[in-house]
């Protein structure tokens, strides 16, 4: 009964993606505290090296372990989708690294605590963009996508977030102007207007 229970829950690939997601976070937080511990490499050093070798396993395993119907697994195939893995992971690559230092120096968490909290974020951004965009045989928009997954995010719900990164933006600006994380916070509303406008939402 048990085995059947894993074997219907390594069915569905939202399983899958927890599973894997789970072995890269580890490689990435392992490698980081390893590179800290026994180099003399930054913060910003270690965790880029840590995330590439991170990027370098979690190609492999979504590839063959979680988005198992996606398209062929010739060497071409395989080369185009290492190059636009890796360019969407570039991406997350930045929300870590720079979501991290915001963490510790703006926040003074704990170096190790702040990558573990960046990373629920970066699963988030990861799996977004490797439905839509490299594993799959006809490529999703990412608003197709969130049509179909998330019906509550809508044109309506990313212009609150917009609105309220905005003011709080505005409000650190005049208010605290030595804070930096109210203008961190407020970068947030620029993107999500362009693409609001572009959409025509």
């Amino acid at each position: 009964i048990v085995m059947d229970t894993i074997k219907k829950l390594l069915k569905k690939e939202i399983v899958r993606y927890v599973i894997a997601g789970g072995a890269t976070t580890v490689v990435n937080i392992v490698s980081f505290y390893l590179l800290r511990m026994f180099t003399g490499l930054s913060r910003s050093g270690a965790n880029v090296i840590a995330i590439s070798l991170a990027i370098l396993f979690a190609f492999f395993a979504n590839k063959f372990f979680v988005f198992t119907e996606s398209s062929k697994k010739d060497a071409v195939t395989l080369s185009r989708e290492f190059i636009s893995f890796v360019g969407t992971r570039l991406l997350a690559m930045l929300v870590e690294v720079v979501g991290t230092n915001l963490l510790c120096d703006s926040f003074r968490c704990n170096e190790f605590l702040s990558k573990i909290i960046i990373q629920f974020f970066v699963v988030v951004i990861n799996y977004v963009f490797g439905k839509c965009f490299v594993f799959k045989k006809k490529k999703l928009s990412i608003r197709l996508f969130m049509k179909k997954n998330y019906k509550c995010i809508n044109s309506f719900t990313l212009k609150m977030i917009a609105i309220i990164t905005m003011v709080i933006d505005h409000v650190g600006a005049v208010l605290f102007p030595m804070n930096m994380i109210f203008r961190y916070i407020g970068r947030i509303s620029f993107p999500l207007f362009v693409f609001l406008l572009v959409e025509g939402s």
